[in-house]
């Protein structure tokens, strides 16, 4: 990303009467903005913090609102639905709304009309996705791979250094555990651009859904 916006510079940062607004995470803006070759060209990055989960009625109805172009259009989603999949995500908007289109979709695959449908097949849809997901791992990893996976989830973000609260002397004791999970899809790691030494550690979309199964079969 760097690299890019190095070579625009000259020719798309310097159209006058034109702000641009860069988005990222991760580090990823601030390795941007740390390049001396756009020292002048971008204001310090200011970190946005995630939306609560009291808002998700309200992204809802908004987007709702501003996407509906008939009165008589049915959607197979209510609010309520739409704030269980906010809180499973821990607030990943787009991941949440990408579920949401896959439920869509489904419900369009399977009935032909809105007389045909029945709300509670909603947890249906959602159980059989939490389901599909734990099979998909639950015989790739060991015990202790899951202890870890259980802290990591109350975590939700955080970086080898913190290994002893894994219960590991060193982040190298504990990368077996932390490969095994990314090697299912369940954590991923990510370089900081900034300093390439830094990675942080995170939960995926997968991930939150074999722990909503997890706390359900406890």
């Amino acid at each position: 990303a760097r690299e890019c916006l190095e070579v625009l510079r000259d020719t798309l940062l310097n159209i006058p009467g034109t702000r641009w607004v860069l988005c990222g995470a991760l580090g990823i803006v601030h390795g941007v903005a740390s390049s001396p070759r756009l020292d002048g060209y971008l204001h310090r990055p200011i970190e946005v913090k995630d939306l609560g989960h009291d808002l998700a009625p309200d992204i809802f109805e908004t987007r709702v609102g501003a996407l509906r172009v008939r009165a008589d259009a049915w959607l197979p989603m209510n609010v309520d639905q739409f704030v269980k999949l906010f809180e499973i995500y821990r607030g990943n908007l787009r991941t949440v709304l990408a579920s949401c289109d896959e439920f869509c979709a489904w419900v369009a695959e399977s009935y032909d009309s809105p007389g045909m449908f029945d709300e509670t097949l909603f947890d249906e849809w959602l159980n059989e996705e939490m389901h599909n997901a734990f099979q998909a791992v639950k015989s790739e990893l060991r015990p202790k791979a899951f202890e870890v996976f259980e802290l990591a989830c109350k975590m939700e973000v955080f970086s080898p250094s913190d290994c002893t609260e894994f219960g590991y002397r060193t982040p190298m004791a504990l990368r077996p555990q932390i490969k095994a999970l990314e090697d299912v899809g369940i954590l991923v790691s990510t370089q900081d651009d900034s300093d390439k030494r830094r990675k942080t550690i995170q939960v995926t979309p997968k991930g939150w859904k074999v722990r909503r199964y997890l706390e359900r079969q406890a």
